[in-house]
């Protein structure tokens, strides 16, 4: 009898979104590849436009936990240094059309997990400010692969004071550093 009452729990449960396994997160490629040829392995590219203009790029790594998913750091230590975007992934997500949301909305407020795809974006100021733009638009995000860690994103970002600017970058075949 507690059988069919336990498959009938994680039915429930994974119909509900109680399941980290968020392979539906993505939509397939279709034959789409991500362009990383000028990128070196185990690094990322990107440039920001509006509020500021350049590029940044550097050296990236990400950490998965089993529980949480993965958090992908981009971080520049060429160009405009210190500006850094974060992906936040779930468990369970596949290469494909990922539709990213603002970085806090991703993770579940209630447990640490990664429930979608979250992007964040700061920058320093020539002063040495840290600017946080957590307001996204406009984003996309294409993942050719998952480990190691290949794709491409754009996004519009607004910080809470109204500036605006306009990421774009690659990443290619980033690796895990820790577990």
């Amino acid at each position: 009898m507690r059988t069919p009452i336990l498959v009938l729990l994680l039915m429930v449960l994974t119909a509900c979104g109680g399941s980290p396994a968020t392979s539906r997160v993505c939509s397939p490629l279709d034959g789409a590849t991500v362009d990383v040829s000028a990128v070196a392995v185990g690094t990322f590219q990107a440039t920001v436009t509006g509020e500021s203009n350049g590029s940044f790029s550097g050296e990236a790594s990400f950490v998965r936990s089993e529980d949480n998913g993965y958090l992908l750091n981009l971080s520049g230590t060429e160009g405009l240094v210190g500006t850094t975007v974060h992906l936040a992934l779930p468990m369970g997500i596949t290469p494909g059309r990922c539709p990213p949301q603002s970085y806090d909305s991703a993770l579940d407020p209630t447990q640490p997990v990664i429930r979608a795809v979250g992007v964040d974006f700061s920058m320093l100021t020539p002063e040495g400010y840290l600017i946080d733009f957590n307001s996204l638009s406009e984003s996309s995000l294409i993942l050719q692969s998952i480990e190691p860690l290949t794709g491409q994103f754009s996004f519009k970002a607004t910080s809470a004071d109204g500036k605006s600017v306009t990421v774009t970058g690659s990443f290619n075949q980033i690796e895990q550093v820790q577990e």
